[in-house]
């Protein structure tokens, strides 16, 4: 029987994630996305006063630490002023209140329910991709992509995979209906051309390959299933670059930005090759960060400040331009927090925990052309990963070990 707050929990989980799509090419009323601070108010304080507060959540280092980079960014902003054509309500809305509450919620329903959980988000964001498919144009770019929302939409996408996969890996869901769900990711990634989320859905489908046999035996069939897997992989990439726009975007990049560079003795050739477009944003942010080092620029003000036409698309110069140093070590504190919990939970766990491991590689790869503070994808990979590194099955003492492993291979207390 689901308390109240459970309920309402699942509510603002699901209605969260399809409120962008559903507001933007359906209803059509609200812009500055009142409605989701209305619902996020409530979900607050009927987590913070339930009869079952899991202090263990706001107890957890990363948690902490996340709570800390947040208030700081509140206070930097403030200090150093911010651009919102929507105004201080939907900024501070939009890129922390909102997020943090998402995110908060979340790891409290994955910590109460784990599968039940992950099946809310994974309906939510088929809702959220179905909603979108309706609504897709093809931009200046050639690429067809979901008007308004853009590259949001293939990187909810990867998410789909990471949580599809968790739920396939525990047998939550069939082979086929796992199959589905990677074929319209992929698909929808291949339309929207967007690489870095074509990029992290081949690291998360690496990780539930790997992941997908026998913890204790691998089976032949494990290993051809794993052959095959690479096999395919190598043939799709060559046909992906041969006969796809996202195949040229990819083989053009460093030319493509060279013209669009040049005369910029300021751009390094390295970056120039590997990031493509992006590369001037690394470029241009570390001049700025160098002026402003400790406390940054301010976030969104990178193109006031700049003059560049686009906001940065990374979450690590976002940190170190905008929030300087302190937010950006910060940033760096709360990803050394959980990779070092994982690994513990690893070293004792084994393969029960590798594809989300594969996903913080994926958020980590994602991070260097996106970026993920206040979004709510971001917050559905962090929050999956905290769960994994700070939940109750996972964080007990050592010496309970050794009982609860004998207990799980008899049985008795499944693991996640």
């Amino acid at each position: 029987m689901y308390s109240f707050t459970q309920l309402y929990n699942i509510f603002y989980l699901f209605f969260c994630i399809i409120w962008p799509p559903l507001q933007m090419y359906y209803l059509g009323v609200d812009g500055a996305g009142r409605t989701i601070l209305a619902l996020s108010i409530p979900a607050l304080l009927c987590n913070i006063l339930s009869s079952e507060p899991q202090r263990h959540i706001l107890r957890a280092p990363a948690f902490i630490c996340w709570i800390i980079l947040v208030a700081f960014s509140i206070v930097n902003s403030i200090m150093k002023g911010f651009v919102s054509e929507a105004g201080e309500l939907a900024f501070f809305k939009t890129n922390f209140i909102a997020p943090l509450i998402f995110f908060y919620v979340l790891i409290r329903e994955l910590d109460k329910d784990y599968t039940n959980c992950l099946r809310v988000l994974l309906y939510a964001l088929l809702t959220y991709i179905f909603l979108c498919i309706g609504s897709m144009s093809i931009d200046d770019e050639e690429r067809i992509v979901a008007e308004g929302l853009k590259n949001l939409l293939p990187l909810h996408s990867t998410c789909l995979v990471f949580v599809g996969g968790l739920l396939y890996r525990n047998r939550n869901i069939s082979s086929v209906f796992f199959c589905i769900v990677v074929i319209l990711a992929i698909t929808v990634t291949m339309l929207s051309g967007t690489r870095k989320a074509l990029g992290a859905i081949i690291i998360l489908l690496t990780g539930i390959i790997i992941n997908n046999g026998d913890d204790e035996k691998r089976s032949i069939g494990y290993y051809a299933r794993l052959i095959f897997f690479f096999v395919i992989m190598y043939w799709g990439v060559g046909y992906i670059m041969d006969n796809t726009m996202i195949g040229s975007r990819l083989a053009g990049t460093a030319e493509q930005s060279t013209v669009e560079l040049v005369g910029n003795k300021n751009i390094n050739l390295v970056l120039n090759t590997m990031l493509g477009d992006r590369a001037i944003q690394y470029e241009l942010g570390y001049m700025t960060f160098l002026k402003h080092p400790w406390t940054g620029i301010g976030l969104t003000n990178f193109m006031s400040v700049t003059g560049y036409p686009y906001r940065l698309h990374t979450e690590y110069m976002t940190q170190l331009c905008e929030n300087g140093i302190i937010g950006f070590s910060l940033l760096v504190f709360f990803y050394f927090l959980l990779i070092r919990k994982l690994y513990v939970n690893y070293k004792k766990y084994g393969d029960d925990i590798t594809i989300v491991m594969f996903g913080f590689l994926a958020v980590l790869f994602l991070n260097i052309t996106a970026w993920t503070y206040c979004t709510v994808f971001g917050m559905i990979y962090y929050a999956i990963i905290f769960s994994h590194a700070y939940s109750n099955d996972y964080d007990i003492d050592d010496e309970e070990f050794d009982d609860q492993k004998e207990n799980e291979e008899e049985g008795t207390i499944p693991l996640m």
